[in-house]
């Protein structure tokens, strides 16, 4: 794998993610950019609702949800990443869920 610069995911806004519950009833999250579903930890903050992806070791900002969303990430302590490969396929993993320290 290249070293492409990281600048293209400096600004990642709610368009690019989108928060959903799986046939479990589990939070998943969707991204359009497969890089973040490498992501090695969610981190929700309940004061404002805001997501954070950490990806090699840098923080971003990946949306707002709504209260019960941000309350079952968390009670659920993992979260199901999704994304599109390029080569048309669906890739997911697992990603542990924190609550953000105020």
């Amino acid at each position: 794998m290249g070293h492409h610069h990281q600048h293209a995911h400096k600004d990642l806004y709610a368009d690019r993610a989108a928060f959903f519950f799986d046939r479990r009833g589990q939070a998943a999250v969707a991204f359009s950019d497969p890089t973040f579903i490498r992501s090695d930890m969610i981190v929700v903050n309940r004061a404002d609702h805001s997501v954070h992806a950490i990806l090699h070791e840098s923080d971003h900002l990946i949306g707002h949800v709504s209260p019960e969303m941000a309350e079952a990430m968390i009670r659920g302590g993992e979260v199901l990443l999704a994304a599109v490969h390029v080569h048309g396929h669906i890739v997911d993993l697992y990603a542990p869920v924190c609550e953000a320290r105020r």
